[in-house]
């Protein structure tokens, strides 16, 4: 079963507090301010209304600590990944994992991230080319029926300088299994 969220989020702080600084509009629609100083788009999305396509952002600054700007970000296709792990159930760590997702060429690398409870984890940076092997010996120190968290993903960070500041746009797509229990 695929389902999709979004979140869009914003963050600024002067030094270590965060301060107003504007609105943000993502394809035209205002993101509005929580309890917790993010920024979340309403309504409800779909998966349809972002993913493979381009989003326009704007940010229009309420103060002269933050440059405006318009830009066009590309946010990821969806992944579709399938793996030879036991059916969602399991994760066995006698054998190499393989990973296989649905590449999306305009993104270069893909990044992965498999965890067991608490320690250890595998990391990597991978290039985006849709299959991947992870071999067993990397799992050697997860214990037997801990639970296991796979992340595969894949997006860009865009950044736009006025000669001051830099504020970065981030887009990113995250397929995420839930916890595999190890044999």
């Amino acid at each position: 079963r695929e389902s999709v969220s979004a979140i869009f989020s914003a963050g600024f702080k002067d030094e270590s507090k965060l301060v107003e600084a504007g609105n943000v509009v993502v394809n035209g629609k205002k993101l509005t301010l929580t309890e917790d100083r993010r920024l979340l788009l309403y309504p409800e999305i779909t998966k349809e209304d972002y993913l493979g396509k381009s989003v326009d952002v704007s940010f229009d600054s309420k103060s002269d600590f933050f440059p405006d700007i318009k830009e066009s970000v590309l946010v990821p296709a969806q992944m579709h990944v399938t793996s030879n792990i036991g059916n969602g159930e399991y994760f066995d760590k006698s054998e190499d994992l393989i990973i296989n997702w649905k590449a999306d060429p305009q993104f270069e690398y893909a990044y992965i991230a498999i965890c067991a409870s608490g320690l250890p984890c595998y990391t990597d940076e991978v290039k985006n080319t849709g299959e991947l092997r992870v071999t067993k010996d990397n799992f050697a120190e997860f214990e037997r029926e801990s639970q296991v968290v796979i992340h595969i993903g894949c997006g860009q960070q865009k950044c736009m300088d006025d000669g001051k500041k830099e504020i970065c746009i981030n887009t990113a797509i995250n397929a995420r299994t839930p916890g595999l229990i190890v044999k």
